[in-house]
């Protein structure tokens, strides 16, 4: 098999025989493999020379003279495709890998969280910023930010644990702020800004609404970075937070905390469902807390109280706001347009892994998405694409007929170990019926539905397996 792959990052002017990508080929058997173009083809230039070269010694990719010509010229280098070839039978295997060298067009800007400031030019690993804050106050069409080494929310605690005593109401389980928020950030159709790991060693740490958030923007490209949340410190931490929740009493009129107290069971009797309150500034109650059904239920108890659509007395239409520590996606997109999600790795998160909201024309590529929707009680998927819009025409060629792409991607070992539940249902479906694959789901906003709307939403060549329900679930999704 090809086991890893890695492109490098081209900055400044590319030179012939520079190595702009590597694989690293595995045989159980022991016998000599090496590596070829899929269908015999290397990518070449208008003349047909060949870009790209092949050194065996090394398992690396180098630009020709032609490749390093053709960097230069377009800022941008194509798509590299490998298969495995059989030295012995110079016979072509089935595993395929495929990676992009990054070709730096405007300028490079660095971000290391750990040894960077924001003092700093940004402009060298040895002179980084220490924030995205800061490379987004200053990044243009064209220019690229580098993540080095691991970037986390000034908050995280790699120690936090949710305990026995552990307190429901501690703000670090309700912080929603994202690990990075990319908002009104506008490259263009020629000159993108992209955002990428300056390597393998490029880790995002997930926490908040997501780890990486893309807001507002356009023409902005996620590339490289392995983005890990925090399942495996919330444990059973998970099933503790499952059914918790608060009300924000400024938000809802009249407000009436008795209204969302106190809950009957089929036998009539009363449970205290208040676990507390926490305060504004000026010593107003801002929270209530609150368990949706007794905590410590067990699944028969939800099944014989809870699970009734008719008869349970559940209290429904909550403005409910759930644990931002069980909820965190991956990459989330939202109310974006031209957005590149290229060759991540998403893992081990609590909620989705990725999700595209109110958005179009947004590519998901190439991405691994695994262990995720393992702690959220909200009926989460592995890969989401929800509410897309369709605010631009499609051309009469039909060249951007596909508004949404997910391609190419694997998604696999993503399951809920906990109830999922709605807040304007009175009911709890008594068993994990979530934890697709690849999911589109409620394509219902009004320019999408509407008469003359005809863009689509692409599923190809993707490889899911071993999720909590379906592969692939398309759940009020026209046009897919």
């Amino acid at each position: 098999c090809i086991r890893d792959r890695s492109a490098n990052n081209l900055i400044g002017e590319a030179k012939e025989n520079e190595v702009v990508a590597k694989f690293t080929v595995f045989d159980a058997d022991g016998d000599d493999l090496y590596i070829g173009w899929e269908n015999g083809g290397v990518p070449t230039d208008e003349l047909e020379m060949p870009l790209y070269d092949i050194n065996p010694s090394e398992n690396g990719i180098i630009l020709t003279r032609a490749g390093a010509q053709f960097a230069n010229d377009n800022s941008y280098l194509p798509e590299i495709s490998l298969v495995l070839v059989d030295d012995a039978e110079n016979d072509q295997g089935s595993a395929v890998a495929s990676v992009r060298p990054h070709v730096v067009m405007g300028t490079a800007y660095f971000v290391d969280q750990k040894d960077g400031a924001d003092a700093n030019s940004g402009l060298d690993l040895a002179d980084a910023f220490s924030s995205i804050e800061k490379a987004n106050d200053v990044v243009q069409p064209g220019d690229t930010v580098f993540i080095v080494g691991s970037y986390a929310r000034d908050d995280y605690n790699p120690d936090f644990e949710i305990a026995a005593d552990t307190d429901l109401m501690d703000p670090y389980i309700w912080n929603s702020q994202n690990t990075i928020l990319i908002k009104d950030i506008y490259g263009t159709e020629s000159e993108p800004i992209t955002y990428r790991g300056w390597d393998d060693n490029a880790k995002v740490i997930a926490q908040g609404t997501a780890g990486i958030q893309v807001r507002s923007s356009q023409y902005v490209n996620i590339e490289n970075l392995e983005v890990f949340g925090l399942v495996d410190h919330i444990g059973d931490g998970a099933k503790k937070l499952q059914f918790v929740y608060r009300m924000d009493v400024n938000r809802v009129s009249d407000y009436n905390r008795e209204d969302y107290q106190y809950l009957q069971d089929s036998d009539g009797n009363q449970f205290d469902l208040f676990i507390g309150s926490t305060f504004d500034e000026s010593g107003a109650t801002d929270y209530d807390y609150f368990y949706r059904i007794p905590p410590d239920s067990s699944a028969e108890f939800v099944k014989l109280n809870f699970s009734n659509p008719d008869t349970d007395p559940l209290i429904q239409n909550l403005h409910d706001d759930r644990p931002a520590l069980t909820s965190t996606r991956g990459i989330l997109v939202k109310d974006s347009q031209y957005v590149n999600i290229v060759e991540n790795h998403t893992h081990h998160i609590p909620g989705t892994g990725i999700r595209v909201a109110g958005s179009e024309y947004v590519n998901v590529i190439g991405n691994e998405v695994n262990d995720t929707t393992r702690a959220s009680s909200q009926g989460t998927q592995a890969l989401v694409v929800s509410d897309a819009t369709h605010l631009i025409d499609v051309d009469d060629d039909l060249s951007n007929i596909y508004k949404i792409v997910i391609a190419r991607n694997e998604v696999h070992h993503n399951f809920n170990e906990v109830y999922s539940w709605v807040g304007n249902k009175t009911f709890i479906t008594p068993h994990l019926d979530e934890g697709n694959g690849v999911s589109p789901q409620w394509l219902t906003d009004e320019s999408w539905i509407a008469d003359d709307a005809t863009g689509l939403v692409l599923l190809a060549e993707n490889t899911t397996y071993l999720n909590g329900l379906s592969g692939v679930n398309n759940h009020a999704g026209d046009r897919v």
